[in-house]
């Protein structure tokens, strides 16, 4: 992958989105060995040094090349990591906290979630026999017709290294607001070759769903109110 597009986009834009690339391809590599092998610890730790060799012999191997220029590293701090930092402080705190609690936007989705990935642990779809046996957890009978990636590489976790149900919604979610963050400031580099911009793209996209998160700030003593929504 960083063959075809290292003189496409820049390096920052390349690990982020070989982030969400690893992601999809360990789940999905992982999704057609579960035939064969059932989902375990020393399952999980074989694809991972699989993977890391993997990564190290590409490295090793790959042609040497100069990567298109982009942003400095002062600005990557600013507007990919602390941004990253920030979004992460709110997915750690608003999903599934101490497995009980959660806020926000995913109180309609997460019940919905949290289903697939127990199917996938150790429900109707943990015991496949064919790559398409996959059924709905919410419906008797029924074939699930909705994209399983994000759930499985949960249930991945859940079920390998034993990861509790909330670092199992949370580490994926920060990998892609990582990759999103990334993505977003390069592509705001690129069309405006200024620095300035980048500064201000990923908190403007942080914040554009009000002026909630004000109320957070000032107000401390809200932070521990799990049925306070700070997004409105």
């Amino acid at each position: 992958m960083t063959f075809l597009l290292i003189h496409v986009i820049d390096l920052p834009t390349i690990i982020g989105i070989g982030s969400v690339f690893g992601i999809l391809s360990c789940g999905w590599i992982c999704y057609l060995l579960n035939l064969l092998f059932k989902l375990s610890f020393k399952f999980g730790l074989m694809q991972i040094i699989l993977y890391s060799l993997s990564g190290i012999l590409i490295q090793i191997y790959r042609p040497k090349r100069k990567f298109r220029k982009s942003y400095s590293f002062f600005c990557w701090i600013y507007s990919v990591a602390i941004p990253t930092l920030v979004l992460s402080w709110f997915f750690y705190y608003g999903l599934l906290y101490k497995e009980s609690y959660t806020r926000g936007a995913s109180f309609g989705d997460l019940p919905f979630h949290l289903n697939l990935i127990a199917s996938f642990a150790v429900g109707c779809n943990s015991e496949r026999k064919s790559v398409f046996d996959i059924v709905s957890p919410f419906y008797a009978k029924e074939k699930l017709a909705y994209p399983i990636m994000s759930n499985y590489f949960s249930a991945i976790l859940r079920s390998c290294f034993k990861s509790s149900l909330h670092l199992a919604l949370v580490l994926p979610s920060v990998i892609f607001g990582f990759a999103i963050y990334t993505v977003l400031s390069s592509l705001v580099f690129y069309f405006s070759k200024s620095e300035l911009s980048c500064l201000f793209a990923p908190w403007l996209f942080l914040f554009e769903g009000g002026l909630g998160f004000i109320e957070y700030i000032i107000h401390p003593e809200l932070r521990g109110r799990f049925y306070t929504d700070f997004v409105h």
